[in-house]
């Protein structure tokens, strides 16, 4: 239309000399940068009867997405000021200046939108100039520019550390934790216009292989699926959600590893989401420092770790396995030698006499030592560190023994092993049991008492000076576990058994020990339970004597045994000799004759009568 000559005239759009119209419009594309909306190379601002134009202003009607759209121009080369006010998505650009300097910030005009879902509806911006005349008609017509909103869809957005800067995240696994994170609890998947579809986090490398891995939660019926797959070391979150949901997930997300000596390289997680358009976000990473911590030495001397090895020690059989000696293990997953073991002994009830030792010291490579008085046995290095497998065959060797002849077997002896590595690693305490079974032991006969053995050789019993002794003054009877004897038996076995003439006795009075003695077995008996040093007193007073006037000069020799109560075990024999003195008997007459009694002989002799003898006819 033609222009009128009292205003200001604004057009927006002009080609050439021709003129079609004052209005504009421009296609706005998100996420591409501001937008030219007029015409950069015939916009035009006139006025035919004023050099200079005193402000333009530039408004966006109808704005839908607030202080995101933004209207702007570039005033560098000429003397226009320009401002943008946000509330009401104005820009002012004020002069005074000629009209080829509003001409020139007029081209520039452009629109911006920094919403990344912005509205769809196009933005009607409208512009108005005035001049310097300060008259009723000092306003120009109004051109319009329309701005048509052309949309992306925008990627998904991974943020796993939050609000800290930058998008990436880090964390440290240390060696038996259950895992380490590899999102932060703050962390965000974002997608302005879409769904996600699915994420992964994968793993650039696993130098302890199949015991690394990755993991997150998810909700019961949330429709989300995941699994990890260790050869491409990749983890998998599918299904459709909301970022939301895939936000939480990630913020549950850990790394794993089971090694028990961990490679220390640090690990590098790297993140993806694709949305249900099929976009890709971005690969922001995690870095996992792995920490990996000494593993203590693992002792079990057990064929099963959940039952203690039970070793029976049988009074007097000699020493037993404290361990089971095929299956007993030292081992340590990531040290290669090991400082020492010990095995304690308790409770320690018969002192001195219980003992461990270890049978192979694998060639003096080992330093055995055992205390008695705390039941400690330590194994260590002789030179040079040895491996769990030196120490292992070492322990396997290991076994008990008790030298008591009356052990206590109240309760099983506890062994515990314990093994330091080089590290100063310390295992857990395993224990094995040793029960010990007693055996009663017999009675101990010692005729010659202390400092002999237990045969005595007596003096030489004389004829006619009565009962000698058989056994020394000191002769002992002891039972090591036995408070009672049941009997004891006195033989004699020669020269001869059964002589009438032979006798044996002991003093039993006040004693309670009834005394016997069969002439047919030459054997005195004393019987009746009574204590050990009773029975001791009555054989301290056994003697020998014999009746025959003309006996044998032979040694007696005589057996003497003794049974413990109540089991009545036999004791050992012991001997007694004892050498015959015979003596030469007086003659002697007898008048009388044996029937009678004294050796003299009365006779009568009658006068005239014959002679009377003197004598019995059986003197």
């Amino acid at each position: 239309p033609p222009r009128s000559t009292l205003f200001p005239y604004t057009t927006l759009f002009r080609s050439g000399p021709a003129t079609f119209g004052t209005d504009f419009a421009a296609d706005w594309t998100e996420d591409a940068g501001p937008v030219a909306i007029t015409d950069i190379n015939a916009a035009d601002v006139s006025d035919v009867d004023s050099t200079n134009l005193q402000v333009c202003t530039v408004r966006i009607t109808n704005d839908q997405d607030g202080a995101d759209e933004v209207l702007a121009t570039d005033v560098s080369g000429t003397s226009v000021t320009a401002s943008y006010i946000p509330a009401t998505h104005t820009l002012v650009m004020n002069g005074p200046a000629l009209e080829s300097d509003f001409q020139t910030v007029l081209r520039r005009l452009t629109y911006d939108n920094l919403d990344n879902n912005p509205d769809l509806t196009p933005r009607i911006v409208e512009i108005i100039c005035r001049d310097d005349s300060a008259t009723v008609t000092d306003t120009s017509n109004t051109a319009t520019a329309t701005v048509n909103i052309v949309p992306v869809e925008d990627p998904p957005f991974i943020d796993l550390n939050g609000p800290a800067a930058n998008e990436d995240f880090s964390s440290t696994f240390t060696e038996g934790d259950a895992g380490a994170p590899i999102g932060d609890s703050v962390a965000v998947v974002s997608d302005l216009d879409s769904d996600i579809a699915f994420c992964t986090a994968t793993l650039a490398a696993t130098p302890d292989g199949n015991d690394e891995s990755l993991s997150v939660v998810t909700a019961v019926g949330s429709g989300i699926f995941t699994s990890y797959d260790p050869v491409s070391r990749s983890l998998a979150i599918v299904g459709n959600a909301s970022p939301a949901v895939y936000s939480a997930i990630v913020r549950t997300a850990t790394y794993s590893n089971t090694d028990e000596d961990p490679d220390a390289t640090s690990r590098q997680v790297t993140w993806s989401c694709t949305d249900v358009q099929g976009l890709a976000s971005n690969s922001p990473v995690t870095t996992v420092t792995v920490i990996p911590v000494n593993d203590v030495p693992v002792v079990e001397m057990s064929a099963t770790p959940d039952e203690d090895f039970i070793g029976v020690f049988t009074e007097d059989g000699g020493p037993v396995p404290g361990v089971d000696e095929s299956a007993a293990a030292v081992t340590d997953v990531d040290s290669a030698t090991l400082d020492s073991c010990s095995v304690t002994l308790s409770p320690i009830l018969d002192t001195t006499f219980e003992v461990l030792s270890v049978l192979d010291d694998q060639s003096g490579s080992l330093t055995i030592t055992y205390n008695s008085g705390t039941g400690v046995l330590d194994i260590t290095n002789t030179a040079g560190a040895q491996s769990p497998a030196v120490f292992q065959a070492a322990l396997r060797s290991l076994v008990y023994e008790n030298l008591d002849d009356d052990p206590d077997n109240s309760v099983l002896r506890n062994l515990d092993f314990v093994c330091v590595d080089s590290q100063a690693g310390t295992s857990i305490t395993d224990r094995t049991n040793i029960e010990v079974v007693p055996v009663n032991d017999p009675p101990a006969v010692d005729l010659d008492g202390p400092g002999g053995n237990a045969d005595f050789t007596a003096p030489n019993w004389v004829e006619g000076a009565g009962p000698a002794p058989i056994v020394d003054t000191d002769a002992t009877l002891t039972d090591s576990d036995s408070i009672q004897i049941d009997h004891c038996t006195i033989s004699i076995v020669g020269p001869a058994i059964g002589d009438i003439n032979d006798i044996l006795a002991a003093n039993t009075v006040g004693l309670g020990i009834t005394s016997s003695y069969d002439v047919g077995t030459s054997t005195l008996t004393l019987s009746n339970p009574r204590a050990v040093a009773i029975y001791q007193t009555a054989l301290q007073s056994l003697t020998y004597d014999s009746l025959d006037d003309d006996p044998s000069v032979t040694p007696r020799t005589i057996f003497v045994e003794c049974f413990d109560s109540p089991e009545e075990l036999v004791s050992n024999t012991a001997v007694a000799t004892i050498g015959v003195t015979p003596t030469n008997d007086e003659n002697e007459i007898d008048l009388n004759g044996p029937s009678s009694p004294g050796t003299d002989q009365a006779v009568t002799y009658t006068e005239d009568e014959p002679a009377s003898v003197l004598t019995d006819p059986a003197a």
